[in-house]
């Protein structure tokens, strides 16, 4: 469809930030209190305080007035114990740090468990005052991520805010600098993460990046160009890898595990390629002649000859090495040709697994080839060996899928 649709998701974006106005400096302050104790309903003492404060009151200020005895508990708020009221106090006066944390963790949407969970990591605490998109970056492979833009407008936020509400001074991003370099990796690395689960290219010229930074919905214009690229290589390092390849444009940028998971598929191969292997010699020529499958042979039909003997070079090819790609458009007999290769169990043996991407797939598959029992999806396959997470669609490199924190 066509329309005016930057000007359109412009005011958009601008409803939203006015939204985000409206809820105040601390839309997380109820899940960052909640972190403080097992079984405090910080949520349920956030709502009873906002109906407490006035217009210019801090939130963050207001509670410690209230943890520390100068000011009543607000009327429905849950029962602040001695105990609550001591953590408080600890954590202010021995792990200033941490109390930095938690007054930074509210000024984030966050979901109590979020809050908790990054609240607890006592060793990523400085980590993440001096780069709170660690937030986003740390969490994208979890369940439920924290997303960019959570991050973002809570400390890219509307002017006013900022200056009555100061983010905490341990915090080292300086909201006034947009094109902060922590900023644009986070950036960056959203634009990688949604390529790659979207169009399936896990490595994008800079040009590319610099386009889909222009149409990020953020409250801040996202200077992501070719040079800001190049000036921030060693900012965007380890989550994000540049480098200048001539086959693919110039300067390009790819996530570090697609780099790893490349590092580990040519050693892969490198080990399969170099044992020799004894010669293999079968007429797949006249194999191929007699199935049905591609109907009689007419003489003097250059076109059919063509295919054929292209067809009986790729089961050659296949069947003399140890690692092959066979490619080519729909149609063009491919699973035919790998039907030949599978029925000959000598060459194959048992060891088969025949893989596809979709369900659907699977089954053609399965039905071309005539193995439905050999044949899965990839996403199964890999769930068997414990490197699937169907719930976030990741594949892990351990065994075990495991949260990206600490």
């Amino acid at each position: 469809m066509t329309g005016p649709w930057p000007q359109q998701i412009a005011w958009i974006d601008q409803q939203i930030n006015r939204l985000w106005t409206v809820r105040g400096p601390c839309p997380g302050l109820g899940s960052a209190l909640s972190a403080l104790e097992d079984g405090f309903n910080g949520t349920l003492f956030a709502l009873t305080l906002s109906s407490a404060l006035s217009e210019n009151d801090d939130p963050w200020k207001v509670t410690r007035k209230i943890f520390q005895h100068e000011m009543p508990v607000p009327p429905g708020a849950p029962r602040l114990t001695n105990m609550l009221r001591r953590r408080w106090q600890y954590l202010h006066s021995q792990e200033p740090k941490r109390a930095a944390l938690l007054r930074l963790l509210s000024r984030f949407e966050l979901t109590r468990d979020q809050a908790i969970g990054w609240f607890n990591n006592k060793e990523l605490s400085e980590a993440i005052l001096d780069n709170p998109y660690l937030l986003y970056e740390r969490d994208r492979f979890d369940r439920e991520p924290i997303g960019l833009w959570t991050i973002d407008r809570g400390i890219y936020c509307d002017d006013a805010i900022l200056q009555c509400f100061p983010l905490p001074k341990e915090c080292t991003i300086d909201p006034e600098e947009a094109d902060d370099p922590r900023r644009l990796r986070a950036a960056c690395v959203k634009i990688l993460e949604e390529a790659a689960a979207e169009d399936g290219h896990t490595l994008l010229e800079a040009q590319a990046v610099s386009a889909a930074a222009a149409e990020m919905p953020a409250t801040r214009p996202v200077a992501l160009d070719d040079m800001a690229i190049k000036l921030c290589r060693d900012d965007f390092k380890p989550e994000i890898i540049a480098t200048e390849l001539a086959g693919a444009g110039g300067l390009s940028v790819q996530l570090k595990r697609y780099v790893d998971y490349g590092d580990i598929i040519r050693r892969g191969i490198r080990d399969r390629i170099n044992p020799t292997v004894a010669p293999i010699k079968i007429s797949w020529r006249d194999r191929l002649d007699k199935d049905k499958a591609f109907g009689p042979f007419a003489e003097g039909d250059t076109e059919e000859e063509k295919a054929r003997t292209e067809k009986a070079l790729a089961l050659d090819v296949i069947a003399n090495r140890r690692i092959s790609v066979l490619i080519g458009p729909a149609g063009t007999g491919k699973t035919t040709v790998l039907r030949h290769l599978l029925e000959d169990r000598e060459l194959v043996g048992s060891g088969l697994a025949l893989l596809a991407p979709t369900g659907k797939a699977r089954v053609r598959l399965g039905q071309q080839t005539g193995l439905p029992e050999k044949t899965k999806t990839l996403a199964l396959f890999l769930k068997e060996y414990g490197r699937w997470d169907a719930w976030t669609a990741a594949i892990s490199r351990t065994r075990r899928h495991r949260r990206l924190k600490g």
